[in-house]
C-alpha cells in the first residue's frame, strides 16, 4: 500500500512540470496614431511560453472580432 502511494506521488510530481508548459496567448499594441481623423492602432499577437515573445508563433486570427470605439465591428 505504501509503495503504491509512493509511486503515485512520484508520478504526480514528475507530471506537474509538463502541465505548465502550455503556450500562452497574448496581444500587445505595437503602434498607435490617435491624432487627426484617421486614428489607428496596430497589434502583435502570438502564442509563446514567455509572455510577449514575438518570435515564437503567430496567433491565429480566426474568430477574432475587432470592435471600434463606436461599437461597430
Amino acid at each position: 500500500m505504501k509503495k503504491t502511494i509512493a509511486l503515485l506521488t512520484l508520478a504526480a510530481a514528475l507530471a506537474a512540470p509538463m502541465a505548465a508548459q502550455a503556450h500562452r496567448a497574448w496581444m500587445a499594441p505595437t503602434a498607435t496614431t490617435l491624432s487627426g481623423t484617421d486614428a489607428w492602432v496596430g497589434f502583435d499577437a502570438g502564442m509563446s511560453n514567455k509572455v510577449f515573445d514575438p518570435d515564437h508563433a503567430a496567433m491565429r486570427m480566426t474568430g477574432l472580432t475587432i470592435t471600434a470605439p463606436d461599437g461597430s465591428a
